[in-house]
């Protein structure tokens, strides 16, 4: 069965709308916390690591790393949240989510200094996200009983 994913998004554009605002709407409400832990992590890090390792955490962008995982589960539970709220059309507001997410983090790798490869595997990471909390986690099925 052959499904007509740009056709349908036409057909559905207000549902794709609303669910990839209420999708970006999360994951930003859910940044907020993110950044914080991030800031305090990096404080803790960066205070309390001795000078070498220090130096082969900067010169490895290892920091990324802890952050782009931070992002993820927050994209996550954006992804579940919209799965939950548009559960007829789960997959199609999912998608409309990880779309958003993408273009916004493409946006702002390119309008940034410089960007590696790793840049793109770390976004591509946090979009992949929300399809994972809102398809694979989807909780118990309604059976009637």
């Amino acid at each position: 069965m052959r499904v007509d994913f740009v056709g349908r998004i036409r057909d559905q554009k207000w549902l794709v709308l609303k669910a990839s605002a209420l999708g970006f709407a999360v994951f930003e409400l859910l940044g907020v916390p993110v950044r914080f832990v991030a800031a305090e992590i990096d404080r803790t890090l960066f205070t309390n690591v001795t000078s070498p390792i220090r130096e082969l955490l900067l010169q490895y962008r290892a920091w990324e790393l802890y952050r782009a995982l931070l992002y993820c589960i927050a994209a996550a539970v954006a992804g579940w949240t919209v799965a939950r709220v548009y559960r007829s059309h789960q997959r199609l507001a999912v998608g409309g989510v990880g779309v958003v997410l993408g273009i916004s983090l493409l946006i702002s790798l390119f309008t940034g200094p410089g960007y590696y490869l790793r840049d793109f595997v770390l976004i591509a990471s946090i979009v992949l996200s929300p399809f994972i909390g809102g398809l694979w986690f989807q909780g118990p099925k309604n059976t009637g009983n």
